[in-house]
């Protein structure tokens, strides 16, 4: 089977992206939303993304690749980060996965994700956002640069945003150290969940070690 993308609808091009890219990792992205009342403290938006990897390790840079709502709008996420210039990415554990599926549920601006579903917050040294405390990996952000696709993303498409860690939390319980003082991750113990195509998900299920050629 061969396609032509440019004949392809976007909601065809999207599905078919989203089945062959795969297994992709999910980030699960806490910003600060704007309190719209003066008497009421800020809330935090929780949603998950899985159009996101490492794009650089000099500086450390994540990308979050953005469609928009289902009415149109951009998304709470990309609206807080270009305001704030600040996130804190997760990547969840496989016990969550469950939780994490359902903070991608629309709500209205400035409604919790974190409070509906019940989820833990604890303090992120050195940073202004908190983490999610069960989250084995969790990175603070600062807003790196951003960039749209298409006339105006609010109507139109898609964007992305580059995000630079500034600090990086491992659960002591997946992580070691050699005997070079490097931090080792176990995938195993790790594993957090990827996501496939239409409503399927994937975990870590065998590891294959190979070495890489020496040219």
């Amino acid at each position: 089977m061969q396609l032509n993308f440019s004949e392809l609808s976007q909601n065809q091009r999207y599905h078919l992206l989203t089945q062959t890219v795969v297994p992709r990792p999910i980030a699960w992205v806490l910003t600060e939303n704007k309190s719209t009342n003066m008497e009421e403290a800020a809330s935090y938006n929780l949603a998950p993304f899985s159009f996101f990897n490492a794009v650089a390790a000099e500086p450390p840079i994540l990308m979050l690749g953005f469609t928009h709502k289902s009415d149109g709008s951009s998304k709470d996420t990309w609206q807080n980060l270009l305001e704030q210039q600040t996130c804190t990415i997760h990547l969840a554990s496989l016990e969550q996965l469950d939780a994490l599926v359902e903070t991608s549920a629309e709500l209205p601006y400035g409604a919790s994700e974190v409070v509906k579903n019940n989820l833990h917050l604890t303090g992120f040294d050195n940073s202004a956002l908190p983490r999610l405390k069960d989250a084995p990996v969790a990175f603070a952000c600062k807003l790196h640069s951003h960039q749209t696709f298409g006339d105006d993303i609010v109507s139109v498409g898609s964007g992305v945003v580059f995000c630079e860690i500034m600090h990086i939390y491992i659960n002591d319980e997946v992580c070691s150290q050699n005997e070079k003082g490097h931090i080792i991750v176990d995938p195993i113990k790790y594993s957090p969940p990827a996501r496939l195509g239409g409503q399927n998900y994937a975990t870590m299920l065998e590891l294959q070690e190979k070495q890489r050629p020496k040219g």
